[in-house]
């Protein structure tokens, strides 16, 4: 299962794909040519609305709404925000949240004349429908199907090399049964759990692996952890300006996104940084919105920001145009008050790094 969309997804103690928390996203099919009307909740509150026509004419086999851009509750008619999204009817929908603490919950209905009928709730799962984890967190999760009683065990262990080299996704299924029983991951592994029963999928830390478990140590001591700024693990030194970077550098991207760019000219993060948004979303079927951040992104990158920092300032509502007015230590401050709010989910052991960010701010400032 291959998805295009770019995104840090980090595991809290408990999950659920009918809160559709931060760990993780739902996938479903409507199946049906028709207009399908979204209601958007969080915490119970109705946040927003959108809509997604099935049209047998579209060429897209994906869209991706970023429930992050529902953010305030509206009241009943919550006319604030309702994009619009295309796809075939046998297309997926991908519900994830790119930022912020989730908490969401999405209904759907089909318009027709004579009214609205409610066709999905992400609190119960239908069969056909996926959902994906990605957690960061080490240790044992305990995957359960609340309706049906299944239960299963994930196990996240440390990864060889880069917390964000791209690894393949984990294939498993959840109905009557969770198979296979025990999945073995790493952080950053996605693992995407089938439907095969309706229900109500609960994923659950149980026990969390000590951050020195596992690693080797002579005489069988602990080793001591060396505190590594993240920008230093994920943007090494490549002999190469960071505009000609490729776009896969991006995290999250993969090859179909990287495909898809190429295919309309875009094969650098310094082509990207300077590309059209809305021909971005165009090209990898996203929202204008997510082809926004990308190029937003991109142009971060651009300027010599790791990818996870940009993501950071992203995820802080901060944006390329922003920075130039920015000093490093009010930049820094803002991106970690959002880590500490859980505006931003980082990896552990992440924290702004105030050199990378007055490389940026100066580079942008030369370019404005």
């Amino acid at each position: 299962m291959t998805l295009r969309i770019n995104r840090h997804l980090v595991t809290e103690s408990t999950a659920d794909s009918g809160a559709l928390n931060t760990i993780g996203m739902v996938i479903h099919q409507f199946g049906e040519a028709g207009n399908y009307g979204i209601r958007v909740f969080r915490d119970e509150d109705l946040v927003g609305r959108c809509f997604v026509r099935a049209d047998p004419d579209s060429g897209a086999q994906q869209t991706n709404v970023d429930l992050a851009r529902f953010t305030a509750p509206t009241g009943d008619t919550a006319e604030a925000d309702e994009p619009e999204y295309a796809l075939h009817p046998k297309g997926r929908v991908v519900f994830y949240a790119s930022r912020g603490r989730g908490g969401y919950r999405v209904v759907a209905s089909r318009m027709t004349d004579d009214g609205a009928t409610e066709v999905f709730d992400s609190r119960r799962l239908q069969e056909g429908d996926a959902f994906v984890v990605r957690p960061l967190r080490r240790g044992t999760y305990a995957v359960t199907n609340a309706e049906t009683g299944a239960r299963g065990e994930l196990h996240v262990g440390r990864p060889e090399g880069s917390l964000f080299e791209r690894r393949d996704s984990i294939p498993a299924s959840i109905g009557a049964a969770v198979d296979p029983e025990r999945v073995e991951a790493v952080s950053g592994q996605e693992v995407a759990y089938r439907i095969d029963a309706p229900g109500r999928v609960v994923v659950e830390l149980v026990s969390e692996e000590d951050a020195g478990a596992g690693d080797e140590a002579a005489g069988g001591r602990r080793p001591t952890r060396t505190r590594r700024r993240s920008h230093v693990a994920v943007h090494p030194p490549t002999g190469r300006p960071p505009g000609e970077l490729g776009v896969d550098y991006l995290h999250g991207l993969g090859e179909d996104a990287t495909r898809d760019l190429a295919a309309i000219g875009i094969e650098s993060v310094g082509q990207l940084a300077r590309s059209d948004p809305g021909a971005v979303a165009r090209a990898l079927g996203a929202s204008r919105g997510r082809g926004v951040r990308i190029v937003e992104m991109a142009s971060l990158v651009a300027a010599g920001a790791s990818d996870q920092t940009a993501e950071a300032l992203i995820g802080s509502g901060v944006t390329p145009t922003d920075l130039p007015s920015m000093r490093p230590a009010e930049l820094s401050t803002r991106v970690q008050e959002a880590i500490d709010e859980g505006a931003v989910t980082v990896p552990e052991g992440y924290e702004p790094d105030r050199t990378e960010l007055r490389t940026v701010i100066d580079r942008l400032r030369r370019h404005r």
